[in-house]
């Protein structure tokens, strides 16, 4: 197996390509990167963004390159010694067009070969969607987008189909002799031509199995022939088609007899007879579970995998699948020696299923650790206080939670609630308790329960039950119990229904029945845990920005130094090559927003002060609505944080910065969903947000005046909160990722705002700079903490750090993780500790809470700041002297290394054997 000692993660779409990404192979390999990580690489939607969208996962995306453009990327990688690790998406395909399997399955139906491998109801309790795929694509109820003509039937490629704008469906084949039918009534030379056609396609009906694709292609190719090769009988079928699109109730009686239901957007909640990723209607989840299934859509990875192209894949969403275990376990067998990593999101005090063959996370877990160690949580109290008194407003975390899921549940997910309730609704026939359970009480119940569930899903797939999902699945079963007095006997029948508790001489395929329940009850969980926090509730819940991370949990307020050590030394001794991530495609905020965010939590009395001030400016531009103002006061605070965290270092001010803020606002309301959303826009509110916002960036308006002395100050803090973070990241166990130009600031906001274009060649630049003068570090230091914000500092920290990784491999892939004591004046604002070998060991010092070390514009070094500070190493040892990686002085050996001298210099300590 490739592990790779560092990662550097890009986005491919049609503007970064594989030709793109080769013009920075020497750049990744001169800053010590080891594996390229790639977005997802595989054909996907003209324009795709992301590759999350994928139409086929066997082949190459053609916005992004050739197969052999790839294969020359894999040449050039490998000449640097850089591997690959793939994201690949195993959950879900685009519901569009160039889905090829999906539009066999619309024109086959349930005949289809690949009918099951979408994840459809085709026996649904709908008479309208028995045996058929609701399409809800239509951006007015259908009967409106009929009338006015917005359907239009269609000849193609060989194939009818109807349009609606760019979504094209083709019609089944036993729709053709009724579209052909008139043209045999035809008075003219082709009278005898259509007759043949129409008898052609006719007689598919009476015929089974391969023989029918077979009988189907030749009818097909037969009039695709006619219509290509004789521009009278073209005529014609124009012409037909035509009269039809002209004739409302012909158009609905022929497409109410397809394999599919076309149907208005909004019902796709309620209606949905096929899951999904999260509530998206263009991605339909497929059964990868199946076996069939998975050799057919991993047939390019596997090909890639085993051609050493790719060294590693990252499984996007594993808990959307059925069965995760054993789609890895399949997954293992097939990638013996690749280096697999899982996208998952963990919840405090969650730990990942060890039996998962696999080398770790994604880095989220890692993401909130290191976020949280430079939160100071013993002013979580004063920080609730303020934010209550600002926003007028009592927040409860754990109640908002539950209330946004129950929102999500009956908002979004309503249609996938009554299938997990038909299926359950089976089972109460199996046990005594469950025969007079009242079906409204069982749907409640089963409501409430997944609104209470603690973590995103269990991973039942059997009869057993495994103390972990046991112990999730019970405390989910107290939280409901609070809340549905009268109904434990509804409780009782869906404690032994999740915990497997089969009555004797059970039927197996009663046991199937019940185990496959119980999986689709695991599958709604996820999402709905998704929604209810990361799309709903981090946007109210505006305590702390940098808290609402992607993985995080802002109720806990920080961690300390202690819970960050405890977190290493687990992770080293279960999952030593997970990947630490700062930023990714998925993450709310840049890494450096969060990080100058945290310095708040330092300060919540001057920030309060500074807030009600702004507050006390900008109430005159506010515009009422009703009894309201807009923004409310929680918005207003939220925003506050937004423009102190994303605040560019650059003077003027960019021109795209207030286009991006706005869109960051435009996304942050309708995720919030209190006064708009995405599917019920109120637009008048968003406008005058926006209004408001142009206000604040206004120099007239005053408001700028009073924020930026505040901002820049929280700016320079969060300089070195930066600093530490990227040194942690590289020297802590684990696989350290860079996310896409985070190499220098990265200010970056809600996605698709950190998707913008990388300038890698001022990265380029800034390196060639930092290797031409490493050798004089005395005159590079200087230079670099005079200009902190240009990035050119982070980049120094991040390529040292990573020298020092790639040249001491070993160490930091197999060597001890040691916790260091710190004593004196500033010891709790640093985090010391040792990565130790038999023959090596260095030393890791990485300071926080700068705001009590040194006042502002100060440098944080030496005597000065650090005063009696000290780090103690283990007794009994005989040390050489020590070499201070960033600026290349000595430290004199000793069992207790004073602050003062290791951050004489410089704000960082990275010290090795001399």
């Amino acid at each position: 197996m490739q592990v790779p000692l560092s990662t550097y993660r890009i986005q491919f779409h049609k503007e970064f390509t594989f030709q793109s990404a080769q013009q920075i192979t020497k750049y990744l390999h001169k800053l010590g990167i080891k594996a390229l990580y790639a977005s997802p690489i595989f054909k996907a939607p003209a324009g795709s963004t992301h590759g999350y969208d994928v139409a086929d996962p066997n082949q190459i995306n053609p916005e992004v390159g050739t197969l052999e453009e790839l294969q020359e990327l894999s040449q050039a990688l490998k000449e640097k010694n850089i591997g690959w690790l793939q994201d690949i998406v195993p959950n879900h395909m685009v519901f569009s067009p160039e889905n090829g399997l999906l539009m066999d399955l619309l024109e086959k139906g349930y005949a289809s070969p690949y009918s099951k491998h979408f994840d459809i109801a085709w026996n649904h309790p709908n008479e309208t969607l028995k045996r058929r795929l609701l399409v809800p694509f239509l951006g007015s109820p259908y009967y409106e987008v009929l009338k006015n003509g917005e359907l239009q039937f269609q000849y193609q490629e060989g194939t009818f189909q109807v349009a609606y704008y760019d979504n094209i469906f083709p019609l089944r084949i036993e729709s053709y002799p009724v579209l052909l039918g008139t043209l045999a009534d035809t008075e003219t030379n082709l009278e005898e031509l259509s007759k043949e056609l129409v008898a052609a396609f006719a007689q598919i009906a009476a015929v089974k199995g391969e023989e029918r694709v077979v009988q189907m292609e030749q009818a097909k190719q037969a009039l695709w022939e006619a219509y290509s090769h004789n521009a009278e009988f073209k005529t014609l079928i124009e012409a037909q088609l035509s009269t039809l699109n002209a004739d409302m109730q012909k158009m609905h009686d022929l497409l109410s007899v397809q394999h599919f239901r076309l149907a208005y957007w909004r019902l796709a909640n309620r209606e949905i007879n096929y899951r999904r990723f999260f509530n998206i209607n263009q991605l339909i989840s497929i059964r990868v579970e199946d076996p069939a299934v998975l050799s057919q859509t991993h047939q390019l990875i596997f090909n890639l995998l085993q051609q050493g192209v790719f060294t590693g894949v990252r499984i996007d969403h594993i808990d959307g699948l059925n069965d995760p275990l054993t789609y890895l376990q399949q997954l293992r067998s097939r990638a013996k020696d690749a280096y697999i990593v899982v996208e998952k999101i963990l919840e405090a005090g969650e730990e990942l299923p060890e039996e998962w063959p696999i080398e770790g996370t994604s880095g989220y877990d890692f993401l909130t650790q290191l976020n949280d160690v430079f939160c100071e949580r013993a002013h979580k109290e004063d920080f609730q206080e303020l934010f209550t008194r600002f926003t007028g407003q009592e927040f409860y975390y754990d109640a908002l939670l539950y209330e946004k899921k129950r929102f999500i549940l009956q908002r979004l997910f309503v249609g996938d609630l009554e299938k997990l309730f038909l299926q359950f609704k089976k089972l109460s026939f199996y046990l005594p308790e469950g025969v007079d359970i009242l079906q409204a009480d069982l749907r409640q119940a089963l409501g409430i329960l997944l609104s209470c569930f603690p973590v995103y899903r269990t991973y039942v797939n059997s009869s057993e039950v495994s103390d972990r999902d046991r112990h999730y699945i019970e405390e989910a079963l107290e939280k409901a119990g609070d809340l549905l007095a009268g109904q434990e006997l509804t409780l009782q029948f869906l404690r032994k229904i999740l915990l497997m508790e089969f009555p004797p001489n059970l039927g197996q395929l009663k046991k199937a029945n019940w185990i496959k329940a119980v999986m689709q009850f695991q599958q709604i969980s996820g999402p709905l845990m998704a929604k209810g926090l990361e799309d709903t509730a981090f946007y109210i819940y505006n305590r702390l920005l940098s808290l609402n991370e992607v993985g995080g949990n802002p109720e806990a307020f920080g961690c300390s130094v202690e819970e960050f050590h405890h977190f290493n030394l687990y992770q080293l001794q279960h999952w030593p090559y997970k990947i630490n991530a700062t930023a990714t495609h998925d993450t709310k905020r840049g890494e450096d927003v969060r990080a100058r965010l945290n310095v708040l939590s330092e300060i919540p009395g001057e920030w309060e002060k500074q807030v009600r001030q702004w507050h006390k400016i900008n109430q005159p531009v506010k515009q009422k609505r009703e009894k309201a103002f807009v923004p409310d006061r929680n918005e207003e605070y939220m925003l506050y944080q937004a423009l102190l965290g994303s605040w560019p270092f650059e003077t003027p001010l960019p021109d795209d910065f207030a286009q991006r803020l706005e869109g960051y606002l435009l996304k942050a309301l309708k995720e919030a969903k209190v006064h708009s959303s995405w599917s019920i826009p109120d637009e008048q509110y968003e406008q005058a947000i926006l209004k408001f916002s142009r206000k604040l960036l206004d120099p007239a308006q005053g408001f700028l005046k009073a924020f930026l002395p505040f901002q820049q100050k929280i700016a320079s803090y969060g300089i070195f909160n930066s600093l530490s973070q990227v040194l942690l990241k590289i020297t802590s166990p684990g696989v350290p990722d860079i996310y896409q130009g985070c190499e220098l600031w990265d200010l970056s906001m809600v996605d698709p705002d950190n998707r913008r274009p990388v300038d890698y060649s001022l990265r380029k630049q800034y390196l060639d700079f930092l290797q031409q003068n490493e050798n004089d570090s005395a005159q590079l230091i200087s230079e670099l903490l005079s200009s902190k914000e240009d990035g050119r500092i982070k980049m120094y920290v991040l390529y040292k750090t990573l020298q020092v990784r790639n040249q001491y491999a070993a160490l930091f892939d197999k060597g001890v993780y040691l916790p260091l004591e710190v004593s004196g004046k500033q010891k709790d604002c640093v985090i010391a500790f040792a990565r130790v070998s038999e023959e090596n060991i260095a030393l890791v010092v990485a300071p926080r809470f700068y705001t009590r070390l040194m006042a502002e514009n100060e440098l944080h070094l030496g005597e000065k700041a650090w005063a009696n500070t000290a780090i103690h190493l283990p007794d009994g040892k005989s040390y050489k002297p020590w070499k201070q990686i960033f600026t290349g002085s000595v430290v004199q050996p000793s069992e207790k290394l004073y602050l003062k001298d290791i951050c004489k210099e410089f704000p960082l300590g990275l010290l090795t054997n001399q």
